[in-house]
């Protein structure tokens, strides 16, 4: 019976020894990644490009979802969206490059009536996502979407009334 039990302890530390190693595997990934393919391209005070139109901020201050986007669009802008696996790259880079901690953040997708249908905060088409796995699910009262959820930059759905940090865009 003692030696079934530690080989179980030795195998959940291997387990742990893998799952870090491989965490720090995507970390670096991201890192190489953010330095040579999606450079950061400031517009100034903060705020970086991430497409040809928009520019992005990273905010530091802990809100609701509301506040979020009220607090962006009284910086001419919205919580950020993304349409491609380029903008998404260049949002997953700005959060790693402000925050390394890999904090959720709040991005501009929330649900309206039905779980499953969701739209960005500033009207354009829904037809990009980066879901985690089982995601999103069918928790009550999940109507708002985070990122940096699980695996590093994969979105999941959350109570909008939940804290977070928050990602900005508005036309640049």
């Amino acid at each position: 019976m003692r030696s079934a039990v530690l080989t179980a302890v030795h195998l959940l530390l291997v387990l742990v020894y893998v799952q870090d190693a491989a965490a720090d595997d995507v970390t670096e990934r991201v890192r190489y990644n953010c330095k040579t393919l999606y450079p950061a391209k400031p517009c100034g005070d903060g705020w970086y490009q991430i497409d040809i139109y928009r520019c992005a901020k990273y905010f530091w201050t802990r809100r609701t979802f509301r506040d979020a986007d009220n607090n962006c669009r009284r910086l001419r802008g919205h919580l950020v969206s993304m349409h491609n696996a380029q903008e998404y790259s260049q949002v997953l880079c700005l959060a790693f490059r402000a925050n390394k901690l890999k904090d959720h953040f709040w991005i501009g997708a929330r649900s309206k009536y039905l779980w499953h249908s969701f739209r960005w905060t500033d009207n354009t088409p829904f037809e990009f996502e980066r879901w985690a796995f089982f995601q999103p699910d069918r928790e009550h009262g999940e109507e708002c979407v985070e990122m940096n959820y699980e695996t590093w930059g994969y979105w999941n759905n959350a109570v909008c009334s939940g804290k977070k940090y928050y990602v900005c865009a508005r036309r640049s």
